[in-house]
């Protein structure tokens, strides 16, 4: 799935789009399952905003 990283009026990224695709894919998560973003947002972005909650979903 490819979402965009748009920079808001303030000049920050929005990553909306990326928390609206990780729950509209979460239903499909299972152990061992590899996630990768690729994206022109910060690093760090997964771990500081929905590493928790990909981790919480391990079968």
């Amino acid at each position: 799935m490819y979402v965009p990283t748009p920079l808001r009026k303030t000049k920050d990224i929005d990553i909306s789009y990326i928390v609206n695709a990780v729950n509209k894919t979460e239903k499909y998560f299972h152990k061992n399952l590899l996630i990768i973003l690729e994206s022109t947002t910060y690093p760090g972005t997964t771990e500081e905003l929905r590493q928790k909650e990909i981790e919480d979903h391990e079968i």
